[in-house]
């Protein structure tokens, strides 16, 4: 049963009821100087007179309103004012092995000049230390003016939880608590210790005098859910709940990525199979890769295996896993949305199924994919969040998320079924349950329909400028640094239908000599009547080639960088792009572009994947091409640069193909005129 201390009305009802006292405490070579007091003004309000020579190094000399106590326990009090008689005069809560002068203890203290402390003396006759806010570790937020400057109430709180003080502070106006420095180890002599107010004037010929009240002792550890820094980090993490159930979790660190991680973690200790929910609010961005949301992991080690769900400030949803220790991390960016989420991950046995959705849209949830990674039998459940600010590296991004829901046994979110509205809000909010290939029973068909498709398409029309064709391989190639060498292929058929879907699988081979972007390969859609010259473009007019397409999506490499790259788009707008990235550099891969139902979309597909992974939100088409025909292409984009190849197979998933008994001559000037988009600003003679 918890129980609740409050100071009463009459100081000798205190006395009588609960055994408080009041005491001066010096050691027996130096006497404390004036006589303090303890007078009470309401039910929980004091006003604390004292003098001594200060609380710290290996002996104390103060003033102590105390209780006897067992076990766990929270002291809390509002500090008000503190006379300075010096800037380290010091009051606040206290708890001590005993009442003598070399006693172990912790307290956290409102000091003169108007800063916190929280110091402890881990055993008995030890020299003291402490943790304040001049220190620049992460855990004081708090100004440092003196009272005069910034007079304000703050509210202080220490915890003993076994043989652990923690502190926590927080100011008048705020919700909930936020710790303040790192828990200590004290040493208690015997079960009983004592639990009150500390106050030093710092001075022995001079008494100051503190001014609190609020004073409350219960008999538990009111713990905040403990953070932690993974990895090493200059600014250490908080947490805090801001409003019932928002927590706003501060971080720094560099990455959650590569084969080890460093960032801030405020997590519990799960076991079995688990449904693990959570409201991510926003992130605020410190860097392009900030980073934060859930996830369930083996340990606190770096290098330790994981399974999360975060968003990343460039680049919006993102599955990340560690398959085991020390491993390089994998990661799919689903590149849409950036807040206002429900994150879940389930976990059954040793398999992660990973689902997102828009919060409160009513919306089913999203399968992003499913992992199997071994996290052993017990493991870390929490939210994540690294800044990866390397320049101002003392600054720390913020994550704001609803509470963590965990539930036994696991509730196994659904996946959509297929999008059959031309609802644009229900398409661009999330994918279409095809896009992802995973374990239910709509996408199994989906997935056995393309592995099925294994007839490669080699009907096509090819440019003349480094494309050839060996049984169904195009080799896109280039050895010069000429412009114009960078091949195109076009279908000679073109398809319609609510559903036109290709896909290539391609082998890229390195160019370590060159540096920066390689080049990079591009899928497109066109519409039947947009002759091939109109598409044809090397780097220097590459806009002109996007706005001649329906839609196009592209993958490249960086020569120095462990990723890959992925946009997506309907023309040359770049602030209507869809994006995705990945933390490894893939040189085979599989790339994928759908028309469904007048919007397009694209997708890529890594070896270690389960499924494909979309790149970024739907796209919606402009009313002018709905239900046109359109044919299939194939290009490299040079990037500037001289060497490239390129193995491509071209597989069509879906589309029927188009009737052209009744179509014009594609040379005619009617022809032409009817395709006014693609010819638009291309300077091309009718």
């Amino acid at each position: 049963m918890v129980s609740v201390i409050r100071a009463l009305s009459l100081l000798v009802s205190v006395a009588a009821v609960f055994g408080q006292q009041s005491i001066d405490i010096f050691d027996r070579y130096e006497q404390l100087g004036l006589d303090g007091y303890a007078n009470q003004t309401a039910d929980d309000a004091w006003i604390i007179g004292a003098s001594g020579r200060d609380i710290w190094n290996d002996n104390d000399r103060f003033h102590f309103l105390y209780w006897n106590k067992t076990g766990d326990v929270t002291v809390t009090l509002l500090a008000k004012t503190l006379t300075n008689t010096h800037s380290w005069a010091k009051a606040g809560p206290m708890i001590r092995a005993s009442p003598d002068s070399p006693s172990a203890n912790g307290m956290l203290s409102l000091t003169g000049a108007g800063r916190r402390a929280f110091q402890w003396r881990s055993e008995r006759g030890r020299w003291s230390a402490s943790h304040n806010n001049w220190h620049s570790d992460g855990y004081n937020d708090y100004e440092s003016e003196t009272w005069a400057e910034n007079p304000k109430y703050i509210w202080l709180r220490l915890v003993k939880e076994g043989s652990l003080i923690t502190s926590y502070v927080k100011d008048v106006d705020e919700y909930g608590f936020r710790q303040f420095g790192p828990s200590q180890d004290i040493a208690f002599e015997d079960d009983e210790f004592h639990v009150g107010v500390a106050v030093t004037s710092h001075d022995r010929t001079l008494i100051t005098k503190f001014d609190t009240e609020g004073i409350e002792i219960v008999d538990e550890a009111l713990n905040v859910p403990a953070v932690t820094d993974i990895g090493p980090v200059r600014y250490a993490a908080q947490v805090q709940e801001t409003a019932q159930d928002v927590w706003e979790l501060e971080g720094s660190g560099t990455i959650i990525g590569g084969t080890a991680d460093n960032f801030a973690f405020q997590s519990s200790v799960e076991t079995g199979d688990v449904s693990v929910t959570m409201y991510l609010d926003n992130l605020e961005r410190r860097d392009n890769l900030s980073s934060g949301g859930l996830m369930i992991r083996a340990s606190a080690e770096p290098g330790s295996p994981h399974v999360s769900l975060l968003v990343v400030s460039s680049g919006g949803v993102t599955m990340m896993y560690r398959p085991t220790a020390g491993a390089e991390t994998v990661s799919r960016c689903i590149g849409v949305h950036k807040s206002e989420l429900d994150l879940k991950i389930a976990k059954e046995g040793n398999t992660f199924s990973l689902f997102y959705r828009q919060a409160e849209s009513g919306a089913d949830w999203y399968h992003v994919d499913s992992v199997d990674v071994d996290l052993g039998e017990d493991f870390l459940v929490g939210r994540a969040v690294a800044s990866n600010d390397l320049v101002y590296w003392p600054y720390r991004s913020k994550l704001v998320t609803g509470p963590i829901e965990v539930d036994y046994p696991p509730t196994m979110a659904p996946t959509p079924p297929p999008v059959v509205s031309t609802s644009s809000s229900v398409m661009a909010t999330q994918p279409p349950a095809t896009t992802t290939i995973a374990a239910t029973t709509t996408e199994e068909a989906v997935d056995t329909t393309i592995a099925a498709t294994t007839s490669y398409m080699t009907d096509f029309s090819r440019s003349d400028n480094g494309v050839t064709l060996s049984g169904d391989v195009f080799t896109f190639g280039s050895s010069s640094s000429s412009a114009d060498q960078f091949g195109m292929i076009m279908s000679n058929k073109a398809f319609v239908g609510d559903d036109v879907d290709f896909k290539i699988e391609y082998t890229q081979s390195e160019f370590l000599e060159q540096g920066g972007y390689q080049s990079s390969i591009v899928v497109f859609f066109a519409t039947d009547e947009t002759p091939m010259s109109a598409l044809n473009k090397a780097d220097n007019d590459y806009a002109q080639f996007e706005d001649s397409t329906t839609g196009w999506a592209n993958a490249r490499v960086f020569n120095d960088l462990p990723n890959t790259w992925f946009a997506a788009d309907v023309d040359s707008d770049s602030s209507t792009r869809s994006s995705a990235s990945t933390s490894t550099k893939f040189l085979k891969l599989e790339l994928r572009l759908r028309r469904n139902l007048n919007q397009i979309l694209a997708f890529y597909k890594d070896p270690l994947a389960i499924g494909w992974t979309q790149i970024g939100p739907a796209l919606n088409l402009a009313a002018d091409l709905h239900d046109v025909p359109i044919k299939f292409g194939v290009r490299i984009k040079k990037e500037w640069k001289a060497l490239h190849e390129f193995d491509v197979k071209v597989t069509k998933i879906a589309g029927e193909e188009a009737d052209r008994s009744a179509a014009t001559d594609t040379t005619t000037a009617s022809t032409v005129a009817t395709n006014a988009r693609a010819l638009v600003g291309l300077g091309l003679s009718v």
